[in-house]
């Protein structure tokens, strides 16, 4: 999934395009989410062999980058749906929700504080892209409706109990589904516009 959300970032981060910033931002939102696919899997891999310290700074890493994502897709998000002074008004509390999240992470570890900031946060993500797309103004929002809920069904699949063979379990499903999220996310990131 990293080199996926890596590979899909570059050609959204090199657009010469002056007018794409939302672009950009999906670009870095993506590059968090390989930072926090990767260090992630190294943490689950290999965390309880570690030394501790590296171990706890491993997962730190990865659920800022996770939170960071999230910031990072609906800034993107607000800049291709909305014109000022609502989008200046959601980045500004995209921004707080970002440091309260950070701060609040710095003492605590339990993935659910993640899921608290990511599920919200997509969900107003989803909400401006169907008013976007509502509107006339969408160009990538169909995609971008597609990738989120797809990533909803991937979460829903990893929470599952389902083993499909000795070596697939609900876990290997959701890296498929979510791979395939990303890519169609990509599609929509690559079709905004500015606002």
């Amino acid at each position: 999934m990293k080199r996926v959300a890596l590979g899909l970032a570059l050609p959204l981060l090199t657009s010469r395009d002056l007018r794409g910033r939302a672009r950009r931002l999906w670009g870095w939102a993506l590059v968090l989410t390989g930072v926090a696919a990767w260090t992630g899997g190294f943490w689950h891999g290999f965390g309880p062999e570690i030394e501790p310290g590296a171990a706890t700074l491993l997962w730190k890493v990865t659920v800022f980058s996770i939170g960071a994502a999230a910031a990072t897709m609906l800034a993107g998000a607000a800049i291709a749906t909305l014109r000022p002074p609502l989008r200046t008004a959601l980045l500004v509390g995209v921004g707080v929700k970002l440091a309260l999240y950070v701060a609040w992470m710095s003492r605590h570890d339990d993935f659910r504080y993640v899921i608290y900031d990511y599920a919200p946060a997509m969900a107003l993500v989803l909400l401006l892209e169907v008013v976007a797309l509502a509107r006339g103004r969408g160009r990538g929002a169909g995609w971008i409706i597609l990738g989120i809920l797809l990533s909803f069904a991937a979460a829903g699949i990893q929470r599952s109990e389902l083993t499909f063979a000795a070596n697939f379990n609900a876990n290997d499903l959701y890296h498929l589904v979510q791979i395939g999220a990303l890519v169609v996310l990509y599609f929509g990131a690559r079709r905004l516009e500015d606002a």
